[in-house]
């Protein structure tokens, strides 16, 4: 909930999605694919100094599997520069995190920005990380060093299905039957007790 804060303080566009948990999917992927030279500055900014790999890749495991039982199905997939020298230990983590790992050849004289395929909805997110104390991943210049940021964005999509039950309420016989009408501006959030995996707002109603 702290990027989606540090998110609202700057200027977004109307129509905007984000999922936390697919930028911590990513953030984690990039932390553990260090090997044995951890990023502990990005540990602290995702919670995680002192946790074991094993309870780390299981927590991102059970909330996939939450998700999918209730029909919510999410993608998640980074590119790396086929320079980069833990590629194969990195496609080795990317099953059990549930993050695709591509590779892109980024040319010298093109930022990364304009060779993946830019959108509309899509958000730059490097401010925000950084606004977190996730600094290191972004400016480190040592050259013997697994992993450092060019570009973090997200771009995010959600289709619902129409005319499916999202809540139910404590009051109310059992043909008590309403109609929400999404006619008006609105914010939303789909979590569970643990995990947030998307927020979003809709100004502008199409």
């Amino acid at each position: 909930m702290n990027l989606v804060k540090q998110l609202s303080n700057r200027n977004l566009p109307q129509n905007f999605v984000v999922s936390p948990f697919a930028v911590r999917q990513a953030l984690v992927l990039l932390y553990l694919g260090k090997g044995t030279r951890k990023d502990y500055q990005l540990a602290r900014a995702l919670r995680m100094t002192g946790r074991q790999n094993g309870k780390i890749v299981s927590y991102f495991g059970k909330a996939r599997f939450k998700a999918i039982k209730q029909e919510f199905t999410m993608a998640n997939r980074i590119y790396l520069s086929p320079s980069y020298n833990d590629f194969e230990q990195m496609k080795k983590l990317s099953g059990n995190l549930g993050v695709d790992v591509e590779n892109m050849k980024f040319s010298e004289n093109t930022k990364s920005g304009d060779e993946i395929k830019n959108v509309q909805e899509t958000l730059d997110l490097n401010v925000a990380l950084q606004a977190l104390g996730i600094k290191k991943i972004f400016t480190d210049d040592d050259e013997d060093s697994n992993a450092t940021v060019a570009s973090f964005k997200q771009f995010s999509a959600l289709e619902s299905k129409p005319n499916r039950v999202l809540m139910s309420a404590d009051f109310g016989g059992d043909n008590d039957q309403r109609v929400v009408n999404v006619n008006k501006p609105f914010v939303f959030v789909i979590k569970d007790q643990s995990t947030v995996y998307m927020v979003g707002r809709i100004e502008a109603i199409r």
